[in-house]
């Protein structure tokens, strides 16, 4: 999948709020489902919309890249299920 957008469902494990070089807030959040766990991370524009905390469940649509040698997922879009 890599270099593709995919749609998952994830349990969110951990968020790390940080600021860009321009001020803005964008995070890294550390999703899991039945079998692993995935790094995401939410541009500004994205994570301005959103309204998540640790322990709910997402669906998003996001753009899969590697880093380095592991795999990370870029959230284009966002939807809180639970």
């Amino acid at each position: 999948y890599f270099n593709k957008n995919i749609n998952v469902i994830v349990y969110i494990d951990r968020i790390k709020e940080i600021k860009t070089k321009k001020g803005e807030v964008m995070c890294f959040i550390t999703g899991s489902d039945e079998l692993t766990t995935i790094d995401m991370v939410a541009f500004p524009r994205v994570y301005n919309s959103l309204n998540i905390e640790v322990g709910n469940i997402i669906y998003c649509n996001s753009k899969v890249e590697k880093r380095y040698s592991e795999y990370q997922l870029i959230i284009n879009e966002v939807y809180k299920i639970y």
